[in-house]
């Protein structure tokens, strides 16, 4: 608030009220001076809402959705942005042994240790490539240039039946870009991570131990590493004739997609004088306009009123709590006591359940609607969003208005699906 209002900071010790001392009968009360001094203090105030019980005031982190500050929200609060690489999670993958990801790695900042860095780091040698006897050694030659390792890639390129761009690691790794099924994506990965490791392996067994190995018996071992690493992933494969190509030409056995289960999801009414409300959301983008819809029905499945809202731009969370709030003050409003809320989010219901998960800026608000449902016959439960497409209708609906809807009667546009929850038709969830 100090900052907000440009206070001056050698008048910082005077300050020393509370904010519970301008909060009278659960309203803001601002003092005609301090208003008159600073004008901008309401529109500052109007979106801080005020709890309707007595509460300690409290600092909050305002960089976390909790408000707490613990030692690893300061660290990262004080760390310097780190530039994501794409690849990283590519080669460091649990089928893969880390030695290998490790060269990849070191191949990616220049740290492999060929004659050309060797002598960047003051240790001059005779430079010669081990492998073809024809050039100085570079990383650059050694791994995409060379004529033994051009054999690799070229052969590599032909197994998997895609065009390789072996003009360096970034370039090769472009092919993992392509919507491969989980368990072809790790095998391709570790095809390229131990065609890199096999080049460097045969390299190190010439310069050191005298001993040549050809192109077709490196690819043998490229094989044999590709096996181990594919047939130890548990990841599932697509029905596609080239993935099954590509997995057999590595000796991987296929991990067929998992048959989808069909649920049966029903709405069922509430009992007798009891009022059940469905709340949904749904957004054009995201992040981009959110808005919230619910829908309120009696025992006899009869529609006792709908709400829509346009919520504008807000993270999907807080709008899933917004339009829990909206309907649990609505409810208030109209006396109905005994509420049955039901939504599909299950982070909406389990902030009923743990009120640590509400983001601070809404929390006061969210303590005040629990105030009300303790005045109540309240209960939350969650349904798949299958049964719930009566309120996803009617938030559409808000999507396309400014301001707050209330309908007495059932909107035209859920007619129908009012009518078939009211018989009890099922609707049908693939997972």
């Amino acid at each position: 608030m100090v900052d907000h209002l440009a206070i001056p900071v050698d008048k910082h010790h005077l300050l020393q009220a509370q904010v519970k001392d301008f909060i009278r009968d659960n309203k803001w009360y601002i003092p005609h001076s301090i208003f008159s001094n600073y004008p901008n203090i309401a529109t500052i105030l109007q979106d801080v809402h005020v709890p309707n019980f007595r509460m300690e005031d409290k600092l909050v982190w305002k960089h976390t959705n909790n408000g707490e500050l613990c030692f690893r929200d300061a660290y990262l609060f004080q760390k310097h942005p780190l530039n994501e690489t794409y690849w990283a999670k590519l080669i460091w993958n649990p089928s893969i042994p880390p030695s290998k990801s490790l060269l990849v790695w070191r191949l990616f900042h220049k740290k492999v240790p060929t004659d050309e860095n060797l002598c960047a780091r003051g240790c001059y040698v005779v430079s010669q490539c081990n492998l073809c006897g024809k050039a100085v050694e570079t990383s650059q030659h050694l791994f995409w240039d060379c004529a033994f390792a051009k054999n690799l890639w070229t052969w590599l390129a032909y197994t998997v039946n895609i065009a390789i761009d072996t003009s360096s690691i970034d370039a090769v790794l472009n092919i993992c870009k392509k919507s491969w099924s989980p368990q072809c994506k790790t095998v391709i990965i570790a095809a390229i991570v131990n065609l890199i490791d096999v080049i460097w392996f045969c390299r190190y067994k010439m310069r050191f131990d005298n001993k040549i190995i050809s192109w077709k018996s490196a690819s043998n071992m490229v094989i044999s590493n590709t096996s181990l690493a594919g047939n130890h992933s548990s990841e599932s494969s697509f029905s596609d004739m080239h993935e099954f190509v590509i997995l057999k030409a590595f000796a991987v056995i296929i991990h067929a997609p998992k048959a989808p289960r069909i649920k049966e999801v029903l709405w069922h009414p509430p009992i007798a004088s009891w009022i059940k409300c469905n709340i949904d959301g749904t957004s054009k983008c995201c992040p981009g306009p959110v808005a919230c819809g619910g829908i309120f029905r009696d025992s006899n499945a009869a529609v006792v009123g709908c709400f829509a809202q346009n919520l504008h731009i807000s993270p999907v969370f807080h709008a899933g709590l917004i339009r829990a709030m909206l309907a649990i003050e609505l409810a208030s409003k109209k006396g109905w006591i005994s509420l049955w809320l039901e939504t599909d989010s299950q982070l909406v219901f389990m902030a009923f359940k743990n009120h640590g998960l509400v983001p601070w800026r809404l929390r006061n608000k969210w303590l005040n609607c629990v105030e009300l449902t303790k005045n109540m016959r309240f209960i939350i439960s969650h349904i798949f969003r299958e049964g719930n497409r009566c309120a996803d209708i009617i938030a559409l609906i808000g999507l396309q208005s400014n301001s707050f809807i209330w309908w007495d009667s059932i909107p035209f546009s859920v007619s129908d699906l009012i009518n078939r929850n009211r018989l009890g038709l099922p609707s049908y969830r693939f997972c």
